[in-house]
């Protein structure tokens, strides 16, 4: 009776170093996958903050070009003033030029 009793305790603290290990593994997992879910972010907004300032420059490359009195200034009043409105011309003008 008392080497069952010896038996039944082991195994259960077999059972909770199991239980102990695998949640401890779980949370390791999980803030692995947090701080990659954050790097994720993190790289998406860079890109994206990258890609508005390339398509601001291009853009204003454009205006540039399309209105040969304007300065750099007067693009970006124009700019703070109505950034869709350039972003929908500069769209149109560049879907309606023939491709070579």
């Amino acid at each position: 009776m008392n080497q069952l009793l010896i038996a039944n305790e082991q195994a259960r603290q077999e059972l909770v170093e199991r239980e102990r290990k695998r949640k401890a593994k779980a949370a390791e997992i999980q803030r692995k996958t947090e701080a990659r879910r954050q790097q994720a972010k993190a790289n998406e907004s860079q890109a994206r903050i990258e890609e508005q300032a390339r398509l601001k420059a291009e853009i204003q490359r454009w205006f540039m070009v399309m209105n040969s009195w304007a300065s750099a200034a007067d693009f970006n009043a124009e700019w703070k003033r109505s950034k869709l409105d350039l972003i929908r011309e500069y769209n149109s003008r560049l879907a309606s030029v023939q491709r070579m």
